[in-house]
């Protein structure tokens, strides 16, 4: 039996989702279909804009048979981390057979090149945390991309450069040398990792290679096929070339999306829809939604914005001992200096965003921080939960049950269905489990719920479990 996983954020759910969906089943033949999905916070370091009941529900009712929740811990993190966690999850059910992906390219034999580059050119001196792991991020459901940060082409070259690049990238070894010295004189003349990387790889491996790394969800998609190797899953990778908005169109007004998407079946970007939803109602992009999906998302609140989460990191940032941030994850190379100046004397939350941005951290990776501020999420807690799985389960259909029964006899992930037994879990897992409740209670203070709305009855999916 063919399973075929899928990773994504579905923040909304749109037309563009239910096209992967459909043709992920028509290129595998698979019977069914597993939905690994974020929670409560999003890779841009976002609050969801819908909560993990409403999307899993629309990830059912557009043709999901079971839907399991991405660990917080990865859900919010760098491109490379968020790749590894969801395909660990998939690799844990012991049921999927094949991952289908979007990809701008669309060609799996070039990622698949692409991700043996990926692997030359990590080193400890850029693979740390947030500001050195992260090439680039994809649009796993919505967001904002972390790819090429900082513009330009490719830097002058220094005297003689060329005729050496030359001899010395004869073979595999002195390439990932030669890439590593790119990359590190990009940095140092003030280009992000992304930036750097990308123009690195042109560099040294040609322009075809090179564009890869600057588009976002190839570079998403080597994520995943580096994760495959690590992992040394047996789950075939296949790829789907993007159709309609990328995500990073930001055009939000009705006449913008539809001239922008005019004969693509009325696909936009979530970036788009939040903001069209969050200025005109869920009405607005009724042209973009599944009519099921529509109906769901009409029920249900979204999140108001990052602004109103501010106070609350101004406090923390302006209370918290220097000390203490430095211990914050993917809080490096002095940033929280930074924060905390740019606490003091920003009175809203875009004001402060533009204080402490640099081209060597992105957007992205600030509000990654900031979250993790916000939830005092350490380095030495990554460090001693990464590599944790489970299958956090938020729904599924009548075949999706059938999946359950089967993971139980063949998976090697636990299988976590309620959380009244969450003290009989792993430790390693009960503590990332309680990161996530953690983090769903934080967004949830923002929607006017009370405390007996934090049970566990709000973590029960809105079809499937009981």
């Amino acid at each position: 039996m063919r399973v075929v996983g899928i990773i994504a954020e579905y923040d909304p759910f749109h037309n563009g989702h239910a096209y992967h969906l459909k043709k992920a089943v028509e290129m595998t033949g698979a019977q069914a279909t597993v939905a690994v999905i974020s929670g409560s916070f999003t890779q841009r370091g976002s609050a969801a804009f819908y909560d993990k009941g409403a999307r899993t529900a629309a990830a059912l009712a557009a043709g999901a048979d079971l839907v399991l929740e991405l660990p917080h811990i990865y859900a919010c993190n760098a491109g490379e981390e968020f790749a590894y966690g969801a395909m660990a999850v998939l690799e844990g059910t012991g049921v999927v057979t094949d991952l289908v992906f979007g990809s701008e390219c669309g060609d799996i034999s070039l990622l698949k090149e692409a991700a043996e580059i990926s692997a030359a050119g990590r080193s400890e001196e850029y693979g740390v945390s947030d500001t050195g792991r992260e090439i680039g991020r994809g649009d796993s459901g919505a967001g904002q991309g972390t790819g090429r940060e900082a513009g330009g082409g490719i830097l002058e070259k220094e005297e003689g450069t060329e005729t050496e690049n030359r001899g010395e990238g004869k073979d595999q070894e002195g390439r990932k040398l030669l890439l590593s010295r790119e990359i590190q004189k990009r940095i140092r003349a003030g280009l992000s990792y992304p930036a750097a990387f990308g123009q690195a790889v042109s560099e040294v491996w040609g322009s075809a290679a090179g564009n890869v790394f600057q588009n976002p969800n190839d570079v998403l998609g080597i994520g995943y096929l580096s994760a495959l190797k690590n992992l040394g899953s047996k789950i075939e990778p296949h790829c789907i070339a993007r159709t309609g908005a990328g995500h990073r169109e930001r055009r939000t007004g009705d006449a913008d999306i539809q001239t922008k998407f005019a004969g693509s079946g009325s696909i936009a970007s979530g970036t788009a829809l939040r903001k069209l939803i969050r200025e005109k109602g869920i009405g607005a992009a009724a042209d973009y939604l599944p009519e099921e999906v529509l109906r769901i998302f009409q029920g249900s609140s979204p999140f108001p914005g990052d602004e109103n989460l501010y106070p609350f990191l101004r406090y923390r940032l302006l209370t918290a001992e220097e000390s203490r941030l430095r211990e914050i994850y993917s809080v490096t190379e002095g940033i929280e200096n930074r924060m905390k100046a740019a606490a003091l004397v920003s009175d809203s939350y875009p004001e402060y965003m533009r204080a402490v941005k640099t081209r060597r951290y992105t957007w992205a990776q600030i509000q990654r921080m900031n979250l993790y501020v916000l939830m005092d999420f350490t380095q030495e807690q990554y460090r001693r939960l990464r590599g944790v799985s489970y299958a956090r389960v938020l729904g599924f259909s009548a075949e999706g049950s059938k999946l359950l029964r089967q993971m139980r006899k063949e998976g090697s992930a636990e299988i976590i269905s309620n959380l009244s037994g969450i003290s009989n879990l792993k430790p390693r897992t009960e503590e990332a489990l309680r990161i996530e409740m953690k983090a769903s209670n934080l967004r949830n203070l923002f929607l006017k719920r009370t405390l007996s709305e934090f049970s566990e009855r709000k973590f029960v999916p809105l079809k499937g479990l009981q």
